[in-house]
């Protein structure tokens, strides 16, 4: 693994800025890791619209993450599998239906 991200994501919590990301993993590595930090400190306690903000902020942030190393692993081949298994056999799925 190496010192650069592969994929960041920022958002803010009230005066916190939190950094989401996931290192650039090395040859044949098959787990990821992601890191969150907060700064300029990490906070001892958040108020309830901080939560607010954090939820929003970490559920965008893994849901913008999550689709940026699909894209990756796509454009890379890596996934295997159809990825629509309806798309081969879309006539007799259709027949069925009906």
């Amino acid at each position: 693994m190496n010192d650069t991200p592969a994929i960041e994501r920022r958002f803010r919590v009230g005066r916190f800025i939190v950094t989401f990301s996931v290192p650039t993993p090395a040859l044949g590595q098959t787990t990821l890791t992601l890191v969150c930090e907060w700064n300029p400190h990490l906070p001892a306690s958040l108020t309830a619209r901080e939560l607010r903000q954090y939820a929003a902020g970490r559920d965008r942030a893994v849901a913008d993450l999550t689709e940026a190393m699909l894209s990756s692993a796509t454009a890379q081949g890596l996934l295997m599998g159809d990825p629509d298994p309806l798309a081969e056999d879309s006539t007799e799925t259709r027949s069925a239906m009906h």
